[in-house]
């Protein structure tokens, strides 16, 4: 999958969990937070693709999501970096 595809999966999952991913001016890193009773990932705009991908892939994999359907790569990937952790 490349990574437009892999941006696009990675964050309608986030949507799905309620997690709203946010792309702002920011100078730092960003990170989820809870603010008004939501969940926001943010991240800086000006962030690469790449690197949109590991943020999104370290958030999501502390998610729960044994009972959500996910295509079995992302499965995989997110798995996998539990195991990392």
């Amino acid at each position: 999958m490349d990574d437009v595809n892999m941006l696009r999966e990675l964050e309608s999952l986030a949507a799905e969990l309620a997690i709203e991913v946010r792309y702002e001016h920011i100078e730092s890193m960003g990170g989820l937070c809870r603010y008004g009773g939501k969940a926001h990932l943010i991240m800086p705009i000006d962030l690469p693709r790449a690197q949109r991908i590991n943020v999104l892939i370290d958030t999501l994999a502390r998610q729960p999501t044994d009972e959500i359907f996910l295509r079995p790569d992302i499965r995989d990937l997110l798995e996998s970096r539990n195991k990392t952790r």
